[in-house]
């Protein structure tokens, strides 16, 4: 990872392992690791009436994205959370990457189609 990525894990009534942070921290890593424009990850765990809330936001170059989940247990809504993150990264950044693409390839079509 060529620049440090900060994590910021609230745990709101949510009992704090170690196993649990070095999951998250592993996690946001390699979301880290795979989409350079990330600077800072940061993931809330509060308790519902049944389930576990977990809210993840991402912030960095352009990029602002959150993600909400619950679930029965803390690593699976943060999990859960996660994946929705990772797929709404992952969208934008096949969109700014292939979007220029496919217009360029349109355009140098539509050139050679055109009558001289």
């Amino acid at each position: 990872m060529a620049r440090e990525t900060t994590l910021i894990v609230h745990f709101g009534d949510v009992e704090r392992t170690p196993q649990l942070s070095e999951a998250l921290a592993r996690r946001c890593s390699h979301l880290a690791e795979e989409f350079n424009e990330t600077d800072c990850f940061e993931i809330s765990l509060c308790p519902d009436k049944t389930d576990v809330s977990a809210h993840a936001k991402v912030t960095g170059k352009s990029t602002r994205i959150s993600a909400h989940a619950n679930a029965p247990h803390e690593m699976q809504a943060a999990d859960a959370a996660l994946n929705r993150l990772e797929r709404e990264l992952r969208n934008r950044h096949d969109k700014r990457i292939f979007s220029p693409r496919r217009e360029a390839r349109r355009t140098k079509a539509a050139r050679r189609t055109e009558p001289r």
